[in-house]
């Protein structure tokens, strides 16, 4: 029985990495505690499967380094995506009337399309043509909800934020009550029922 035990500790572990490491299966992947489902292990609570899911990130810290390498998410590729993150832009759109001049609006700014529509201005000789038309416009600007993000995550690989506070109330978000005992209370007395024993 023993034997049997151990040769499927190492199937179990197998499998719970390639769950683990399943890029195709969104509940498993990155996920140690499904990982654990999904590789036969048997528990009974959602606690049990989550510290058997991290003790074999434990134990398969070294392969799980490996294969992240491998498939160009090394700490290095991860660091330098992190940097570019943080001048991210972004391409916004407006439409706009009539004939522009973009360096005007914006030095970013770049013409997506156009619409011809002419239309006339004036009398007689002072009669005039123009664009009347729609013009879509692209402008980059700096992404900030990208940047803000990545720098968040930056500052959170570094370890530069304050530990977050928790705070643990009673039943119905009461204070904790404790009972502090000092002494360990002597039994009662046994009751006498009024009989005699001699009767």
């Amino acid at each position: 029985m023993t034997k049997k035990k151990k040769a499927a500790r190492p199937n179990k572990l197998n499998a719970w990495f390639k769950a683990y490491t399943d890029e195709t299966n969104p509940k498993t992947f990155f996920n140690k505690t499904a990982s654990a489902k999904a590789s036969g292990y048997k528990a009974k609570t959602e606690n049990a499967f989550a510290c058997i899911g991290y003790q074999n990130y434990r134990k398969l810290q070294n392969r799980i380094d490996l294969w992240m390498d491998e498939v160009g998410l090394s700490d290095a590729r991860l660091k330098i995506k992190l940097i570019y993150l943080m001048d991210a832009k972004k391409t916004v759109v407006v439409k706009l009337k009539g004939q522009l001049d973009l360096n005007v609006i914006h030095p970013d700014a770049f013409e997506i399309v156009r619409t011809h529509k002419m239309a006339w201005s004036g009398t007689g000789e002072s009669k005039k043509a123009f664009d009347d038309g729609d013009t879509l416009i692209g402008i980059i600007v700096e992404d900030l909800e990208v940047q803000r993000r990545a720098l968040d995550m930056a500052l959170k690989m570094k370890g530069l934020y304050a530990p977050e506070k928790r705070e643990v109330t009673g039943r119905g978000g009461r204070p904790i009550e404790y009972k502090i005992i000092t002494r360990i209370p002597e039994p009662d007395p046994p009751v006498d029922n009024g009989a005699s024993r001699d009767e």
